[in-house]
């Protein structure tokens, strides 16, 4: 118990360390773009001379005289949230692979067992009066967030629960093992999980940077 509760301590650390890390850079980057496209917008218009009046007027003259400028102008603002959603998936997945690979045998699947073993809606008797397989994993999402266990290893179960799909079983079958079949998908998926990969914040990053290099060099 000594021993999880030291390992749950050093996965935290890990967390949040690497949120810190990966959000400070490339989300300070992603600010920084937003303001920097903005000064390049009105930087050489009118816009930028009648933003003493108001700044509704500047923002709409603005896109009317640079409509391209602005439009990528919006994406630099919508690249500051996608960065903060892919630094949340960046995370879990790191952790999911870290836990997988160290401690999945007293970790994770002795709380999937627990979870799985108290949930209702696993009864054969209910599968066969039609219960929806959307619900199905709707509670036991639910019975995974009532538990009380450590935050990081109900969030990776609630992420293999959210990914998993049940559309190939027939919970008709007679002598059907609904438990096995649910833990042996969400374990295949998590241990087929790829690694972390920063792909995603590098494309974001290359492109503020060409947008950027328009807006500053190109008054369209």
């Amino acid at each position: 118990m000594k021993e999880n509760l030291k390992y749950m301590a050093r996965l935290t650390a890990m967390a949040a360390g690497t949120w810190i890390k990966i959000s400070g850079f490339f989300g300070s980057i992603s600010v920084i773009s937003v303001f920097l496209g903005l000064f390049f917008l009105l930087k050489d218009g009118s816009a930028g001379s009648s933003a003493h009046v108001s700044a509704a007027p500047a923002l709409i003259l603005m896109f009317l005289q640079k409509p391209i400028g602005s439009l990528l102008w919006i994406l630099l603002l919508v690249c500051v949230y996608l960065v903060m959603v892919f630094c949340g998936k960046y995370v879990i997945t790191k952790l999911i692979n870290r836990i997988v690979q160290d401690k999945s045998e007293t970790v994770i699947l002795p709380v999937l067992d627990k979870i799985i073993s108290k949930s209702k809606a696993l009864q054969p008797e209910l599968m066969k009066q039609g219960v929806d397989k959307t619900m199905l994993k709707v509670q036991m999402i639910h019975q995974i967030k009532e538990t009380s266990e450590n935050k990081w290893v109900k969030r990776i179960l609630t992420f293999a629960f959210k990914k998993i799909a049940l559309d190939d079983i027939d919970f008709n079958q007679d002598k059907i093992q609904i438990d096995e079949l649910i833990k042996t998908k969400v374990t295949h998926l998590l241990y087929n999980i790829t690694e972390a990969s920063k792909t995603p914040f590098w494309i974001i990053l290359g492109f503020q940077m060409i947008s950027l290099l328009f807006m500053a060099y190109f008054p369209y």
